[in-house]
């Protein structure tokens, strides 16, 4: 999976159309990607989410555009799909931080977001762990779901966690882990669940275990079928995106349409914690 060049397709493609409608579906198509998956891989290898790449690309743009001619300010919105000269006007002062009628002042400071690309160096090689768990059943995770802010997840989550370790719901989750283990997905688990859609700049976690029993009151659950997974150690972000970046475009693997799970493990297991990427080998 050539995942590089795919996101460089999507940043031209984003950058043809900024004048137009874009089609967020048609992003993760180029990229090969479901959306659910092309939300978080474009945050976790370009570090800002898609819609507010396009926002700032667009703003960036205008802002040239409106002091390099004679357009109306109104017809600037319209051009670059804004609903209405003051909601233009909004996002441009947000932006800029002057007016779109301040930006033709001379002298006035404005600023640019050039388009972004991902470059690839060659640099010495640095292992990185990884093995391959092959699940012939599927599962229920049970737990407790939150809305979490995709651009600040690295910081969002782990308030998460302690906030349930206040609460006893972790003490809850960690009694119900140890019933009926079946699998190495018996620990406390992080999942990363589906956007309420593309666009959207915040995703749904559960904090959850796998669990067979009735669902207690105030749980959800999330239903995971068979899959392939490659597990990786460790959670930070710098993990995260080497899976995107360095693992996954020379694996041979593409990304299965499955939840991420975290996984972090009792006292005493070595490693601490993991990633479950779930995976296909199906050639794309």
């Amino acid at each position: 999976m050539n995942l590089p060049i795919r996101i460089n397709e999507v940043i031209e493609y984003i950058d043809v159309n900024l004048k137009n409608e874009i089609d967020y579906s048609e992003l993760s198509k180029i990229a090969y990607l479901s959306e659910y998956h092309f939300s978080r891989v474009f945050v976790a290898v370009m570090d800002i989410s898609i819609s507010e790449y396009i926002r700032r690309r667009r703003l960036s743009v205008a802002a040239f555009e409106l002091v390099n001619s004679d357009i109306k300010i109104v017809d600037l919105a319209v051009k670059y799909c804004y609903d209405s000269a003051d909601s233009f006007s909004r996002a441009f002062q947000k932006f800029h931080g002057v007016r779109p009628s301040q930006a033709r002042v001379n002298g006035t400071n404005l600023k640019t977001f050039p388009k972004l690309a991902i470059q690839i160096h060659v640099k010495g090689g640095v292992a990185m762990e990884y093995r391959i768990e092959n699940l012939d059943f599927g599962f229920g995770i049970v737990g407790l779901k939150s809305c979490v802010d995709t651009s600040k997840a690295f910081e969002i989550v782990p308030k998460l966690w302690s906030e349930a370790e206040r609460s006893g719901l972790l003490k809850q989750l960690i009694d119900m882990s140890w019933e009926e283990p079946q699998c190495k997905l018996e620990s406390i688990l992080g999942i990363s669940g589906e956007t309420s859609t593309i666009e959207s700049e915040d995703f749904e976690y559960m904090m959850g275990v796998r669990y067979n029993n009735s669902i207690p009151d105030g749980m959800d659950v999330i239903n995971i079928p068979k899959c392939t997974w490659a597990v990786f150690p460790n959670t930070d972000i710098r993990v995260w995106k080497r899976i995107y970046t360095e693992w996954l475009p020379t694996s041979g693997y593409n990304l299965a349409d499955i939840p991420v799970i975290e996984c972090f493990y009792p006292p005493g297991h070595i490693p601490e914690k993991e990633i479950w990427v779930p995976v296909t080998n199906e050639s794309k």
